[in-house]
């Protein structure tokens, strides 16, 4: 009964490290999921970013071309200057990113076409307006290239979240199912062993009780042997030698009187002894 109770306590713990085990397995997965999400949206709101920079970019390049006022070069320039941030923000990500080579080809597409518009305004500064309208081509070309990169990244990354999103629903569904039969499981295990403990409990204090028992019976059955048994007989012993004494000759009764006397000691030590287990007599004589 012993052996079964620590067996079940023992399960119990087992069962409650192994649902602690699936809890923190499951607590990094959601952790892991929560960091993809993040990483996901900052790389997009850096793609929506360089995508209106760049735009902004080609606007004021247009209006330079088409205008030629000194206004738009400065505006075009601040421009340029918000693309390289986003382009330098985008390589310190392109490592958590879940397409690498995509990121690369997108920054190696805007940089071409910064290029493109900053030939282009040479081009107007140096030659006017005649010499950049068969450059105008090429800039739309390399803007849809460039759209078509971010798309593709961005299939990419929903595709991935999809996934993290399945994996992440079975784990939450494992680790539930889990711990509830664990913890149903732990709770039989432990009301076994608690009835199995306390079952081990009542039978050891009924043996106790059992042996408490036969401990009393023994000592009240050595009191009575002895009350019986050597007390009457050291008592009759003493009866009679003091008979005897009354009979004797005047010259015996110091010998008889040391008899007496040891019989009597006799008789008190062995009633120290019976005292707790069965009560002697009082006086000799009695029974």
């Amino acid at each position: 009964m012993k052996h079964r109770a620590v067996s079940g306590f023992s399960l119990t713990v087992l069962l409650l490290v192994i649902i602690g085990w699936f809890s923190y397995t499951s607590i990094r997965e959601f952790r892991s999921t929560a960091d993809l999400v993040s990483r996901s949206h900052y790389l997009a709101n850096i793609r929506e970013s360089l995508l209106t920079d760049i735009v902004s970019a080609e606007s004021e390049a247009r209006g330079y071309v088409i205008m030629g006022r000194e206004e738009y070069l400065k505006l075009y320039a601040e421009a340029v200057s918000d693309v390289k941030k986003g382009i330098q923000r985008l390589r310190e990500v392109q490592a958590q990113s879940v397409s690498p080579a995509l990121v690369e080809r997108l920054i190696n597409l805007i940089e071409m076409r910064l290029e493109r518009l900053r030939i282009t305004l040479e081009a107007r500064q140096l030659e006017g307006l005649d010499a950049v309208v068969g450059v105008a081509s090429i800039g739309k070309r390399l803007m849809d290239e460039v759209r078509a990169v971010v798309a593709e990244n961005e299939a990419v990354e929903d595709k991935n979240l999809g996934e993290a999103a399945v994996r992440l629903r079975e784990v939450s569904e494992r680790t539930t199912w889990i711990i509830g039969m664990g913890s149903v499981l732990a709770v039989v295990f432990h009301l076994a062993s608690t009835l199995a403990l306390s079952r081990a409990i009542s039978n050891r204090e009924r043996l106790e009780r059992s042996l408490l028992d036969v401990s009393e019976r023994e000592q009240r059955r050595i009191g009575q042997d002895l009350h019986d048994g050597l007390c009457q007989q050291l008592t009759g012993i003493s009866l009679m030698i003091s008979s005897l004494h009354r009979k004797m000759l005047q010259g015996s009764e110091h010998e008889l009187t040391q008899i007496s006397s040891l019989i009597n000691s006799s008789i008190e030590e062995t009633r120290l002894v019976t005292r707790g287990l069965h009560p002697c007599p009082t006086n000799p004589g009695a029974s």
